[in-house]
This record gives structure tokens, C-alpha cells and sequence, in this order.
């Protein structure tokens, strides 16, 4: 869970509010320790004063720049990873591209296969694993990116799923969960809504079971087709973050009835 309006302390102590045990740390929240001498301490420092845990890195790498734009976003990658490992997080959100619609052809996807690759090697024996978000654009669908992974073809990349951005691509996120199973490695949930007026493509994010994502059958398709990674409630709205919050992770509790699955 995060909130785009909050700094870290203040998200922290909402999480620790309402006794969150684990959460997704955007990466605003972590740059701007690597200007600092003392780097990552402070971060943990930070941390450390709080009962709520980082498990996953909301990371800002696009693999769909151009060539004369990837080494930066391998430095930045590099930066990814090794606050990763410090934080003893296991895998870290990424983009394949942010390329537009419009702009999506085989050039664009074929540049964003080869850049995953070459950051994948990045990796090396750390165990964590980039997860690519289902975020529009070429990863539309889960066919574009079951097609990603299969030209990437490393252990090292699988998904971080968002059943609500599916939606709004038009794709059966029940469908897409089976689909994607054995590569799904992180979950986003939020709910939407369509006004034809909303900034996602006339769709709304809304707490999740406020929307028409069929939460039910998409948490059923992920238990049954094996997922035991964490759930995390995704809350984008500035609107009362902690009612926004509560309703949604009560919404998704009803939802689960009776899962084992961790809520983040």
C-alpha cells in the first residue's frame, strides 16, 4: 500500500496504525539516500523504527528507451538492485516499456525483450527477481507479456500482477491470472471504475471492491493455481488515505474468506 501524497514516516506510521505486518516501497521514498555519505543507513535507520516491513521495491525502470537512453536506466537498475539487497527485499516492480499505444509496434517490443535480457544479467546469484507490471502499452494482455517473458527467458523476470489495470486493457484478469500463473511473483490490487472521463483510458482507480473487478474469481484463480506471494492493497486516491485504506483491506479480507494468503 502507498499513498503518492505521504513521505515515507508519515506512510509508515499509518501502515503501523493499522497494523500492516509488510509493504511496497516506492522508490521516491529510497533515492534520495544514495546522495547521502552514509547511503542506505539512514533508510534502514528509518525503517527499523517501524513494526511494518518492506517485501517489495516500487521500482521506475522503463526497458523500452531507446539505445542512447538504456545505459541510464542500467545504472538506475544497478541502484534497484543493490538497495534491494540491502533492504532484504525479494523482487523489485519494473515496466518492460511506457511506451504509448499508439507507438507499441514489433521495433518497440523486440528493444524491450532485448533491454530485460541485458538487465537480468544484472542480477547474478542475489535471488531477487524483477517483476514486470501489467501497465498498458505492451503489456497489454497477458499473451504480450507471456511473449516478453518467453523472449526474455530468464528465471530472474517474471510478473507483478494487476488484476484492475487489466481490466482497463480490456483483458479477463481471471484469465490473465491462469494465463500467467507459473510468473507471477507479486501482486497490485486496486479496484476501477468506468466514467468514459477517468484518467485511464476513461477508467478510475478505487479501493479495492468499490469497482467491477471480479475479485472473488480472480483470488480463487490465484489460490488455485498455486500463487503464495504477498497481496498488496494499492490505494491511489489522496481522498482519506486511512478510510480509503481500511475498506479496501476489509473488502479484501471478505474477498479472500478464509485464504492463508499474506495481505501487504
Amino acid at each position: 500500500m502507498f499513498a503518492r501524497t505521504m513521505d515515507l514516516r508519515q506512510t509508515l506510521t499509518v501502515l503501523d496504525e493499522l497494523r500492516f505486518e509488510y509493504f511496497d516501497v516506492a522508490w521516491s521514498f529510497i533515492e534520495p539516500h544514495f546522495a547521502r555519505e552514509k547511503q542506505l543507513t539512514g533508510l534502514k535507520d528509518i525503517l527499523s523504527t517501524f513494526r511494518v516491513k518492506p517485501v517489495s521495491i516500487m521500482g521506475i525502470i522503463d526497458f523500452g528507451v531507446s539505445e542512447r537512453r538504456i545505459d541510464e536506466q542500467m545504472r538506475l537498475l544497478q541502484k534497484h538492485l543493490d538497495a534491494a539487497e540491502y533492504l532484504e527485499v525479494e523482487n523489485i516492480r519494473v515496466f518492460a516499456s511506457l511506451i504509448p499505444e499508439q507507438y507499441v509496434n514489433e521495433t518497440a517490443v523486440k528493444r524491450a525483450v532485448k533491454n530485460i535480457r541485458s538487465g537480468s544479467l544484472l542480477i547474478g546469484k542475489s535471488g531477487i527477481r524483477l517483476g514486470l507490471e501489467n501497465h498498458f502499452g505492451i503489456t497489454s494482455t497477458a499473451e504480450d507479456i507471456f511473449l516478453i517473458l518467453e523472449g526474455v527467458g530468464s528465471p530472474y523476470v517474471g510478473v507483478t500482477f494487476d488484476p484492475a489495470n487489466f481490466v482497463v486493457s480490456k483483458e479477463d484478469p481471471v484469465r490473465a491470472a491462469t494465463k500467467l500463473a507459473p510468473y507471477i511473483i507479486h501482486t497490485h490490487l486496486k479496484d476501477c471504475i468506468c466514467t468514459g472521463k477517468g484518467r485511464w483510458f476513461g477508467y478510475e482507480f478505487v479501493e479495492v471492491g468499490a469497482g467491477i473487478v471480479d475479485y472473488k474469481n480472480v483470488l480463487l484463480s490465484l489460490k488455485k493455481d498455486g500463487y503464495n506471494g504477498y497481496l498488496s492493497l494499492e490505494y491511489e486516491s489522496a481522498d482519506d488515505v486511512l478510510r480509503g485504506t481500511l475498506i479496501a483491506r476489509r473488502n479484501l479480507e471478505a474477498f479472500l474468506a478464509g485464504s492463508t494468503a499474506a495481505v501487504a
